[in-house]
């Protein structure tokens, strides 16, 4: 048996937990895909810790995907909205999300 991407994302469950943000390169290397979306731009991350410590850093380093943020966001969004519009419903929905969830500013 020859191991292969299909048998990686298997191994690691990648349809049960990425959501189309984390995939498996052509050769091997876990990639980043902030829009969530096939075609779109991918970070290799094998690549970005290489630059984290040519820069000098040192892990563990936090890297924020901010993309990925504003799309879940955008899709819980629009999966009440789409609900709304099925239902027939004429209200509007608007999100409300505790401090608590995430102290930090840019969040």
């Amino acid at each position: 048996m020859t191991w292969n991407i299909e048998d990686t994302r298997t191994q690691y469950n990648l349809a049960g937990w990425a959501d189309g943000y984390f995939d498996v390169a052509g050769d091997g290397r876990l990639l980043a895909r902030p829009l969530g979306r096939d075609g779109t731009p991918a970070i290799d991350l094998q690549a970005l810790v290489e630059r984290i410590h040519a820069a000098g850093l040192t892990l563990p380093v936090l890297v924020r995907f901010t993309d990925i943020l504003k799309s879940r966001i955008d899709r819980l969004h629009g999966a009440f909205t789409g609900a709304l519009q099925a239902a027939g419903c004429e209200a509007t929905y608007t999100a409300v999300y505790p401090i608590k969830v995430n102290q930090q500013q840019h969040v």
